[in-house]
């Protein structure tokens, strides 16, 4: 049975019926109303109808006239050719009627039975009377021809082979521009039969048999009805007699005979498709519930087949479970084996292929023969095998394969019918078919069985599928018929438009900025592309069949569904009310989507059709994605999602379509161009009920976003393939929309969800960079969407990816004006430095450097003085520039020339900066004053021995962040006590002003000016820094906070001590000038003049505190003694050397004798 319906919408089954021929299409006198269709047959646009009446109605197809402004295609229209009433019948024949048309388009014949057993000819296609005085009476049944052949195929000797049953035999008759018996072949009481090669199946109204025609060989198979306590023998191997003896034939037979296998046979393979049910018996109630079963199912028993083969030869029951399944029945091998005869050609074996072909099984002869082997089942038990009188039930032969026949068995009418499939050999191939009653009419056909089932309706069942999917609901059907029918498979019909399929897969244009109110508004060009369209759509929408359906006056075509009716019909409709099971709506629409994607377009149809269900597919998954909840997201699998992926982009949906449905946002970025975008219209109209819900586009989940991101990078990749089509207005909607969701993903409002998507995300930030590197297709529309999001820095990367340094310049200012909310420029000053010593533009160095110097002089500076620069300038313009822009930077440049460069041209300017910013403080700031004082004060405090001055303030300094000024006067102290000149003169006229604060400096400008005493005695009394101040008298003045340079002049240090020493003795505690002097007179007491020192040492001091100095003069003057004395012996020492080297020379040298003239 078909699934249930869904949605309130019926599933569309595997096959549907089509009018083809109504009431008004029969042209029937008015005083014959009441004649029916009792049979029919088409070939090539023709259709023939038999009819109640006894005649024969030809009618031909004509094209329907297009109707451009119908998304319907129009159905074909017959139109009545000509009425040929049949042959007079024989009297006493009562009412008869056309029972069978039989056509034979290669030889251009057709054959027409009557009911009262009248067989006459007829030529194609006109219908008229052939083969004039030929006529055949008593005939039941025509046909027999091989379905091993292609119909249209010419036979070699221009006739084709017709078997024709009558009440006593079956006559073999080849039929060309004469009729010729070839044989008959004496089988009384046949009513079926079907060929295939020199194999065919013939049925009675009691048994089966397969018939070797060549050879006139049989093999009875088994009854058409059996009971459990039937007393018959239910057939077993036919017996060595079996064979037919052969009559003389006025023409040549065929040379060549089958040859059988002497393989052991097997028992019938029996599956189960409806467990636990058992066949009943002919009870009524038992009759009634087996009509509530499924129809079509594979039965639990092998029907009423009583296997016994070999049972004659043995006198005992078949064994069961060999080996092999079953018994071998040698017997019934032979008995279609020819007897041995050298003389005759060697004739193809039985074929027992496993190939399988469609349901008219017409193509190549059977191929040699192969016995299968079959899976080992029990046979079914007799009590299951349902009783009822014999020779009520029509035999029905199918053959769904070249080496196959299906044949149908069962009990009464009304009871259930089972089918069974043998092969060539007569062992069952495969499980059984049950019917839920016995079908009137069974056919086969692309693997599906039909079944027309009395007070039922048409029943199918797939027939080639394996056991685990017997019970999927697609591989069953049913179409529910009020009236009985009569199936009819014929011989050609014209292609049958389907209503639905052009209205669906035709491609329409679809406004998407527009909107809905404005879908009717045409382009330039839209009525031609609409015509194109309106042509594909009509083509494709006719759907091959060769099955008709007929009752009364009315003819259907049976048609396998399209595969878009039947999956779309399986497919839910999105509504924007129903919020209920969004989950297990988007599961289901995954399991269509899985069982499309297994299908493998052959055909131009199946190609849109597989497309458009995949589409759709994945629109009603984004539809329910777009509106769902996180909670229910949650619900959902990676896996699904990225199906869903995968079928957008397998479907080849115009990529601008989806980004549609992601609201008026992203709206703005579609460009539709002049051509603009086309879908199916079964897509449109999903689209306008996904834009017409008020869920759909207004907020996406962070999982929706991830999935539109990838869909669009995918998309990106085709860039520069040939198959897509509008490449640039679809790639510049991609990039714009890409572009947008990478924002979105990237911004605070959706960050809050990351980690927390159900398939795992990268770094989307650095993803973003990335496709903006790359290059974006509409850089004006880029550049908005950036502006609109706030993210300058991503605007700078556009403008770096094209060498637009001034605009890239240009966005870091706004950055750090405006703002970076995103945090994606981290050290932006250092970043614009680093970019600015790269530029080679010197206005444009000079324009952002001294931007950067008013913001950071540090780094501004850098970007004129750094050694690497591209662009060099020299310091009086760096100086003029930053005077001009940047006042705070002149300082910081100026000390990185004086003290990094040693420049010492700019040490006086950077002095009167440093002095500027002290005077500055101490007139503004009271907390410096005290801090001066406070060191000097906490300095004068400490006992000796302790640092001096500048070793303490350097330990003490605060950290360089709090006290800047106190940092820069250490530095001013540096360079008034280096080597560098500067205004002395101005210098102290400024400081003089604040000499008690300021006593390092005034020590160092007094020694500038030579003002050694006023030095000292600051140095002793103002600071009690007397290590200083022995510096000082060793190193000078200007050295008093470096020792690099030491004074050589020996006497302007015993200068600067004999000062000192006076200092000292001044010094108000006694204690501390007894220790200094001491300590002087000790360690300095050879710069000092003892007869000084005695003078000015006060008399009251005991000669303990000088002992140390007395003893080092007086030593002193023992050594100049001796030194004096070692002097004078060296100095004559030196003379007689000097004078016996004199000597030496001259005698040396010798006389010189000068002659006078």
């Amino acid at each position: 049975m078909a699934p249930p319906p869904r949605n309130g919408r019926p599933i569309v089954g595997p096959y549907m019926l089509q009018e083809l021929v109504n009431d008004s299409d029969l042209p029937l006198d008015g005083d014959r109303q009441g004649v029916t269709i009792t049979c029919l047959e088409a070939w090539a646009s023709n259709l023939y109808v038999g009819t109640s009446a006894h005649e024969i109605l030809h009618l031909v197809s004509i094209p329907p006239t297009p109707n451009p402004s119908s998304d319907e295609p129009a159905k074909p229209q017959y139109i009545l050719a000509s009425r040929n009433p049949a042959p007079t019948p024989p009297a006493g024949a009562g009412s008869p009627y056309i029972k069978q048309i039989l056509l034979l388009p290669t030889v251009l014949r057709a054959l027409v039975l009557s009911s009262s057993g009248l067989l006459s000819f007829y030529t194609l296609p006109e219908f008229s009377p052939a083969l004039p005085g030929t006529k055949l009476k008593d005939v039941t049944y025509i046909g027999g021809l091989d379905l091993s052949e292609d119909p249209q195929d010419i036979p070699e000797d221009d006739r084709k082979l017709v078997m024709i049953l009558n009440k006593n035999k079956i006559r073999k008759i080849r039929i060309g521009e004469d009729a010729r018996l070839v044989k008959d072949i004496p089988i009384p009481g046949a009513l079926n039969v079907m060929r295939r090669g020199t194999i065919a199946c013939v049925a009675t109204n009691e048994k089966y048999a397969l018939l070797d025609i060549e050879n006139m060989q049989q093999m009875p198979l088994f009854p058409l009805t059996s009971t459990a306590d039937d007393p018959t023998p239910a057939p077993g191997p036919a017996q060595p007699q079996s064979s037919i003896p052969r009559q003389p034939s006025p023409t040549t037979t065929s040379s060549g005979s089958a040859s059988g296998s002497g393989t052991p046979s097997h028992p019938p393979r029996v599956s189960s498709l409806t467990s636990g049910r058992e066949r009943r018996n002919s009870s009524a109630a038992a009759s009634k519930e087996a009509n509530t079963q499924a129809s079509h199912n594979r039965s639990v028993s092998a029907g009423n087949v009583t296997r016994t083969s070999g049972q004659a030869e043995r006198g005992g029951p078949a064994r069961r479970g060999s080996t092999r399944g079953g018994t071998s029945r040698p017997s019934s091998r032979q008995s279609l084996l020819p007897p041995p005869d050298n003389n005759r050609a060697p004739s193809p074996r039985l074929s027992t292929s496993s190939s399988q072909r469609s349901s008219s099984g017409r193509g190549s002869p059977a191929s040699p023969a192969s016995p299968t082997k079959p899976r080992t089942l029990p046979l079914p038990s007799p009590s299951k095998i349902p009783t009822a009188p014999r020779g009520t039930l029509k035999p029905h032969i199918a053959s769904p394969t070249p080496n196959e026949f299906l044949l149908t068995t069962g009990t009464r009418p009304e009871d259930p019918g089972v089918g069974l499939f043998v092969d060539m050999n007569g062992d069952v191939t495969r499980g059984t078919i049950e019917f839920e009653r016995y079908p009137d009419q069974v056919l086969v056909q692309d693997g599906w069985v039909i079944a027309t089932i009395p007070q039922s309706g048409l029943m199918m069942h797939k027939w080639d599928v394996d056991e685990s999917a017997i019970e999927d609901p697609n591989n069953k059907g049913k179409i529910p018929l009020d009236n009985k029918v009569q199936l009819k498979e014929v011989l050609e019909l014209d292609d049958t438009p389907v209503a639905g399929i052009g209205r669906t897969l035709r491609l329409v244009h679809l406004p998407l900025r527009a909107g809905i109110l404005d879908e009717k508004s045409e382009l330039p060009g839209d009525a031609r592309r609409n015509e194109e369209e309106r042509v594909i759509a009509e083509r494709i929408s006719k759907v091959e069949s060769r099955l008709l359906i007929f009752e009364g006056r009315k003819v259907w075509s049976l048609l396998q569904s399209p595969l878009v009716l039947r999956l779309d019909s399986r497919l839910p409709n999105f509504s924007d009310q129903n919020f209920d099971g969004i989950v297990s709506r988007i599961k289901g629409v995954l399991q269509v989507l899985a069982e499309v994607n297994s299908i493998e377009p052959t055909t131009e149809r199946t190609f849109h059709e597989v497309s458009f269900i995949k589409q759709k597919c994945g629109l009603l998954v984004l539809g329910e994605l777009l509106r769902i909840t996180s909670r229910q997201t949650s619900d959902i699998s990676a896996k699904e999602i990225i199906r869903v992926e995968e079928a957008l982009l397998e479907s080849a949906l115009d990529p601008r379509f989806i980004v549609a449905l992601f609201g008026d946002t992203f709206l703005d970025d579609v460009v539709e161009g002049d051509k603009g975008v086309w879908v199916y219209g079964g897509i449109s109209q999903v689209f306008h009920g996904l834009k017409s819900s008020g869920e759909v586009g207004n907020a996406f989940t962070r999982d929706v976003l991830m999935l539109l991101k990838r869909y669009l990078v995918s998309w990106r990749e085709k860039r520069g393939f040939g198959s897509v089509g509008d490449e640039k207005e679809i790639f510049s909607t991609v990039d714009s929309a890409l572009l947008r969701v990478m924002l979105m993903l990237d911004s605070s409002k959706y960050l809050v969800e990351k980690g927390k998507t159900v398939v795992s995300e990268g770094n989307v930030r650095n993803e973003l960079y990335r496709l903006v590197e790359s290059g974006l297709e509409n850089r004006e529309r880029t550049i908005e969407v950036l502006e609109s999001f706030g993210r300058l820095y991503v605007l700078s990367i556009l403008y770096s990816a094209s060498k637009q340094y001034k605009d890239v310049l240009k966005t870091w200012r706004r950055i750090l004006e405006e703002g970076d909310e995103a945090g994606e420029f981290v050290d932006g000053e250092e970043r614009i430095k680093n970019y600015l010593l790269r530029l080679r533009d010197p206005d444009t160095v000079e324009k952002y450097g001294q931007w950067l110097a008013s913001r950071n002089p540090k780094l501004g500076i850098q970007v004129f003085a750094d050694e690497n620069a591209k662009v060099k300038f020299e310091p009086r313009k760096i100086l003029q520039i930053l005077r001009e822009h940047a006042p705070d930077a002149v300082r910081s440049y100026v000390e990185y020339l004086v003290v990094t460069k040693k420049n010492t041209e700019y040490a006086n300017e950077l002095i009167f900066l440093y002095l500027d910013d002290l005077v500055d403080t101490l007139e503004n700031n009271e907390s410096a004053i005290d801090r001066l004082k406070l060191s000097y004060a906490s300095y004068c405090a400490l006992e000796s021995p302790k640092p001096t001055y500048h070793e303490f303030i350097v330990e003490n300094s605060p950290p360089s962040d709090e006290d800047a000024w106190w940092h820069n006067r250490m530095r001013l102290l540096d360079l008034l006590g280096g080597g560098s000149g500067y205004e002395v003169a101005k210098v102290f006229e400024i400081v003089k002003k604040y000499e008690d604060l300021l006593v390092p400096e005034m020590v160092i400008l007094y020694g500038r000016e030579g003002k050694h005493a006023e030095a000292l005695s600051m140095l002793t009394h103002g600071l009690n820094d007397f290590d200083t101040a022995i510096n000082y008298c060793l190193f000078g003045g200007m050295s008093i906070f470096q020792t690099s340079t030491m004074i050589t002049d020996r006497e302007e240090q015993k200068q600067l001590f004999k000062i000192l020493l006076d200092e000292f003795l001044k010094l108000k505690d006694l204690s501390m000038r007894v220790q200094q002097t001491s300590i002087l007179l000790k360690v300095f007491g050879s710069w000092l003049d003892v007869t000084h020192v005695l003078s000015v040492i006060p008399d009251s001091w005991s000669i303990e505190i000088l002992s140390g100095f007395l003893i080092g003069a007086l030593r002193q003057l023992v050594r100049e003694k001796a030194e004096v004395g070692i002097e004078k012996s060296l100095g004559r020492y030196k003379n007689l050397k000097t004078h016996a080297e004199y000597i030496s020379k001259y005698d040396e040298i010798g006389p010189t004798i000068e002659r006078a003239n």
